[in-house]
């Protein structure tokens, strides 16, 4: 039971993870032109690239975790 709780904590982090980029991303589409305007666009897709990075890197993560029986 332990085990799965935690596997199941990991991958709903994990998911959280990707719906916070994808929330993101829609944010920096919709306001792209303003970001543009005041200079910070480089800021957030400088962002957008880390939380892709932390994201994929989550998933590869737990399933090399879950191919060794570590979850």
């Amino acid at each position: 039971m332990k085990d799965r709780a935690l596997r199941t904590s990991y991958i709903a982090l994990n998911v959280f993870c990707y719906l916070m980029l994808i929330g993101v991303i829609i944010f920096v589409v919709l306001t792209a032109d303003a970001l543009g305007e005041i200079g910070r666009l480089s800021i957030w897709v400088i962002t957008l690239l880390f939380l892709l990075f932390v994201s994929v890197l989550g998933s590869v993560q737990i399933v090399t975790w879950i191919k060794e029986g570590k979850l």
